[in-house]
């Protein structure tokens, strides 16, 4: 828990230009301009988040909290990546409300279909089953950048994560994980906190 502590009080209390933070009813995230994505994401899953019946969305929407610079929904149009959420939409299944604002554009980056259809998913769908087995969790989630990707995709220029992080607390041990996007031979499981 230590170290989940102090990335939770680093994250929470960087200031940097051209960020904004904005609390959801169901995440937090602290927003960046300069790449139109999120720095971090973060939330407490637990199990009645994720019996809801709240439908599926099909569009993105800016977030109206976010003041500063942000992407669209059409930016991702034809770009061959999928618009990867942070906080997982059936995390939000249990009101319209948070499952609209699992929609806002301050939640969502650039992933390789390959990813977020893949080995994010299925994380995100373990984090579920543990809910569901009386557990809390409290994850972090977001970008990884790299020199060596300068990637953008759309007319307002988002930045493209060579990798993603997700740090995930049960109360009793923190996990960590590392999912390469771009950037091949990168995936690492349960890699140290420190490592992230």
């Amino acid at each position: 828990m230590k170290y989940l502590s102090a990335i939770l009080l680093l994250v929470v209390f960087t200031a940097v230009a051209d960020t904004q933070y904005v609390r959801h009813q169901v995440y937090r995230v602290k927003y960046d301009s300069d790449t139109k994505n999120p720095r971090w994401v973060s939330w407490v899953l637990s199990s009645n988040m994720v019996v809801g019946i709240s439908s599926r969305l099909q569009k993105f929407y800016e977030d109206p909290e976010i003041k500063i610079p942000q992407g669209t929904h059409y930016d991702y149009t034809g770009s061959g990546y999928d618009r990867g959420h942070m906080c997982p939409a059936a995390d939000n299944s249990f009101s319209q409300e948070a499952m609209k604002e699992s929609f806002y554009v301050s939640n969502i980056c650039p992933q390789l279909p390959r990813l977020n259809r893949g080995r994010w998913k299925s994380l995100e769908e373990e984090c579920r089953r543990r809910v569901l087995q009386d557990d809390t969790l409290v994850i972090v989630a977001g970008p990884i950048y790299s020199d060596s990707v300068d990637d953008t995709i759309g007319v307002n220029k988002i930045k493209v994560p060579a990798a993603f992080f997700k740090v995930i607390y049960d109360g009793r041990l923190e996990y960590a994980y590392i999912f390469s996007n771009v950037i091949t031979n990168l995936y690492e499981l349960n890699v140290s906190v420190d490592d992230v």
